[in-house]
């Protein structure tokens, strides 16, 4: 399931709802945990936690949400809270300089080495500003 069509794949009558959830402005707090990863808590007759998660193509791989629904895979406040992604463009976000700083903290001087060397390679900009500052 995608989240460009995920409407296609739930009951019509739980994506109305949800969509209303997200018309009413319901899906609070919403945060990015990690790439493709989010948290909100949407408002209904209590309030809600629900997390959803997407692969880097913007497969919803994941989702979840706290409430007593059991009549299906997706409950209202989960399409509401895609909805509110979708909407955002929040799956096409880059990551944050933190996440970043993260992922160049995991890597090996010699993985960054060779990334860098080929993105000298590749880009001209780069390989310009690299010789101006370094060279």
């Amino acid at each position: 399931m995608h989240i460009d069509n995920f409407e296609q794949h739930i009951d019509t009558t739980i994506i109305e709802r949800g969509f209303e959830y997200f018309e009413d402005d319901l899906v609070k707090d919403v945060e990015q945990v990690d790439q493709g990863e989010f948290n909100a808590i949407v408002t209904g007759n209590d309030n809600y936690e629900v997390y959803i998660r997407l692969d880097q193509d913007a497969n919803i791989i994941e989702k979840d949400c706290n409430c007593p629904y059991d009549w299906g895979n997706t409950c209202k406040h989960e399409v509401a809270l895609l909805f509110h992604i979708r909407e955002h463009a929040l799956h096409k976000q880059a990551l944050s300089s933190i996440e970043l700083r993260i992922m160049l903290d995991e890597l090996s001087e010699e993985e960054l080495r060779d990334f860098v060397f080929i993105a000298l390679k590749k880009n001209h900009t780069l390989r310009e500003d690299f010789t101006s500052k370094f060279g």
